[in-house]
């Protein structure tokens, strides 16, 4: 395991797009942003360029990238934004270059797809945590990405309750192994393009969470996901908080009950390992951020609900 640098104030953030764009206001919102917390900023070339949904070509995006990752000025990556697109540069990153120039890269949502596969290829610690548009948006999701980055809360203790969530216990237990996950909708089509990244969730503690979804495809997705043998290995299972969309037409004859769908996926593999649902590391705020790959210690009764290293 590879656990890049810390953040520290006067360090550079390099900021690029691997999905949809964002808009220039909300970039430089961001740059702003950061700079009055201490940093200096890189706002890529690459997040300028906007192909309609996506952030450039996938030649533009790897190359952007890539030349972050070996700019020895730049100290970490973070994703200007979600959205879709981050699947497609996979065969175009360059593990090796990553492994040689180790340092934080942050993101969530679509850039699941971009912390698993390279935390699990290279071994270096990734984080799961907001974005340059989602920094600007909640106070308490950017102090604890801070701390998070900038080392004071990876070696300590991550207390979900100490982002004012209520947890809700499934089931209760512990488990000391990696973390991985994230987008459920992501996870899905990762696993679909590449059959072999599930072997990285045999035995981990299992993050998972959606937005914007109907109840009956998020149950769908999530019965479609524990298909698969590996998943059926994993220790712990952390579900974030998750808000549907709403359809007239199905709404009322499906329960929209999110606890009733987890709990049966897992008593129908007869999973016996600690559960909590409505964590806070989601589309929601506050936002907790989260070291995909790292070795931690689950928690899960009702006295605390705690992630620690």
């Amino acid at each position: 395991m590879i656990i890049p640098q810390p953040l520290r104030k006067g360090d550079t953030i390099g900021v690029f797009s691997p999905s949809s764009p964002l808009s220039k206001d909300d970039l430089n919102k961001g740059k702003a942003l950061l700079e009055v917390q201490g940093y200096k900023v890189f706002i890529h070339p690459q997040n300028f360029i906007d192909h309609g949904r996506l952030a450039g070509t996938d030649e533009e995006k790897i190359d952007a990238f890539h030349a972050l990752i070996q700019n020895p000025d730049i100290n970490c990556i973070l994703c200007a934004r979600g959205g879709t697109g981050a699947l497609s540069l996979l065969p175009h990153i360059d593990y090796e270059l990553i492994k040689k120039n180790p340092k934080a890269i942050v993101g969530f949502s679509d850039v699941t797809v971009l912390l698993n596969t390279i935390t699990y290829k290279t071994g270096l610690v990734t984080f799961h945590g907001p974005m340059l548009k989602a920094i600007t948006e909640d106070d308490t999701s950017l102090k604890a990405w801070q701390d998070c980055l900038e080392g004071t809360s990876i070696k300590e203790t991550y207390n979900f309750f100490s982002l004012g969530q209520h947890l809700e216990i499934l089931q209760s237990g512990k488990a000391h192994e990696p973390i991985y996950g994230g987008n459920l909708t992501v996870l899905l089509a990762l696993l679909t393009a590449q059959p072999d990244m599930a072997q990285c969730f045999e035995g981990s503690i299992l993050l998972i969470e959606d937005v914007g979804e109907l109840d009956y495809r998020f149950d769908r997705s999530l019965t479609a996901l524990f298909q698969n043998p590996s998943i059926q290995k994993i220790s712990g299972l952390i579900v974030g908080v998750t808000r549907f969309e709403t359809d007239n037409e199905n709404t009322a004859s499906y329960p929209r009950n999110l606890s009733k769908m987890i709990k049966k996926v897992i008593s129908d593999r007869g999973l016996n390992i600690p559960a909590v649902m409505n964590a806070p590391f989601t589309h929601d705020y506050p936002h907790q951020t989260i070291p995909i790959g790292m070795v931690l210690a689950f928690n899960a009764n009702k006295d605390t609900h705690l992630l620690t290293v």
